[in-house]
């Protein structure tokens, strides 16, 4: 019974470990904490329960990111991929599937043979653990990023409705 539970507590490690950050992350963010991801020892692959594409039993896994990720995530993924040379389809992979609850995640994986890359792997897990941003400037910059679309998203509003207004279809408008 105890093999059992240990097999599929293996099964479930990658998308547990992920769900366990998104929450931590969420209740850090009601503390006013930056928010942190625990990282461990190098994770090889395992195959998550419930999970049906392309097994990958010769690689480690690496950072990855969610529909849902924060500037942080996406930062430290777009980071440890350039870290590791970028994807090239055999050594350094980015596995992208769908998911029920985050509608798509991406994984960094790094092929156990490829010696270089997965000591570049243990690097960026090991700055991950002394420090949970990659690289401070380009979380600002994201940030910036995401800032500014956000404003320009918003320009124009004003403009509308105050013509909405003038012709007399603010109301109508509004129950449209």
């Amino acid at each position: 019974m105890e093999n059992v539970e240990k097999k599929t507590v293996n099964e479930k490690k990658v998308l547990d470990s992920y769900l366990y950050c998104k929450e931590a992350k969420i209740k850090g963010r009601r503390a006013g904490r930056v928010s942190q991801v625990i990282k461990k020892a190098l994770t090889e692959w395992k195959t998550p329960r419930d999970y049906m594409g392309e097994e990958y039993p010769d690689y480690y896994v690496g950072p990855g990111r969610s529909r849902d990720s924060d500037s942080y995530e996406n930062s430290n993924f777009d980071v440890a991929l350039e870290m590791l040379g970028g994807e090239d389809g055999e050594n350094v992979m980015v596995v992208r599937a769908s998911h029920f609850a985050a509608g798509w995640v991406e994984t960094i994986l790094v092929k156990k043979s490829a010696t270089d890359k997965v000591k570049i792997l243990e690097e960026i897990e090991e700055k991950l653990k002394d420090y949970p941003i990659l690289s401070d400037d380009d979380v600002s910059q994201k940030q910036v990023d995401i800032a500014e679309q956000i404003a320009e998203d918003a320009s124009g509003w004003e403009d509308l409705i105050v013509e909405d207004i003038v012709n007399g279809d603010f109301l109508e408008n509004l129950t449209d």
